[in-house]
């Protein structure tokens, strides 16, 4: 284990987070299929990783990849991980509605709008971070005002999953003296929180803001009050 820690600690980290997602859909059994279904959705995602090198980082990849296994492990297990930590204390379970109409258009359209506006203000001249923390703020905007329900994910997500995420890198340099050496260190801002990258817990608290919210607009997404609750009184899914 030492030595895959040295020679591929991004792997090690992203079978780290696939345990912490897999512990997640064992616990929270209400929400296993949404949160299988969020780490899906984000899979695609890792394939934006290739605009990220060297600029940002270069992570050890199989093979010398630009894309490897680990970015497709990682991109699940960040996904499945926000919604789980974003719902994990809602006193209502979440249930999702397949419309496939809707969800081809919400879906592809946010993620396309997303990806094409930080490319926009990457080629401005912002870095890569930078730019991909900004469309995050702007697409949470936007779902505050297009979908009102469930709100208090954003929060919930963005609390949660940074602090979660913060543990695991701290975890990882405290155990592989090469896990700094994924970054490009000149192109960072240089500021740090006990050791972590201030870019890694800016996007952590992005992602679990924007990630869970942007998954429940895509399948309008509706709580109600938990099984147990809806017998002793009658209530009705809203």
């Amino acid at each position: 284990m030492t030595g895959i820690l040295e020679t591929n600690p991004y792997m090690v980290m992203s079978l780290l987070l696939l345990s912490m997602c897999a512990a997640g859909v064992a616990t929270f059994r209400s929400q296993r299929r949404p949160i299988l279904l969020s780490g899906l959705l984000s899979m695609p995602f890792c394939l934006y990783e290739i605009v990220f090198i060297p600029e940002y980082w270069s992570p050890v990849q199989e093979g010398g990849r630009l894309i490897g296994l680990a970015d497709f492990l990682f991109s699940f297990s960040t996904g499945g991980i926000a919604w789980m930590l974003a719902t994990s204390n809602l006193k209502q379970n979440v249930i999702f509605s397949w419309k496939p109409r809707l969800f081809y258009k919400r879906f592809f359209g946010g993620s396309v709008l997303g990806v094409i506006f930080s490319l926009v203000l990457w080629f401005m001249g912002l870095k890569i971070m930078t730019a991909v923390v900004l469309s995050m703020v702007i697409g949470l905007i936007i779902l505050s005002w297009r979908f009102r329900r469930l709100q208090n994910i954003s929060l919930i997500g963005a609390l949660g999953f940074a602090l979660s995420y913060f543990a695991v890198l701290k975890l990882m340099f405290l155990s592989s003296s090469t896990f700094f050496l994924q970054w490009n260190l000149g192109n960072l801002s240089g500021s740090n929180l006990w050791g972590v990258p201030l870019e890694e817990i800016l996007w952590a608290t992005g992602f679990g803001a924007l990630w869970p919210r942007f998954i429940a607009y895509v399948f309008d997404a509706r709580s109600f009050k938990r099984f147990y609750s809806n017998r002793q009184t009658g209530a009705e899914p809203s």
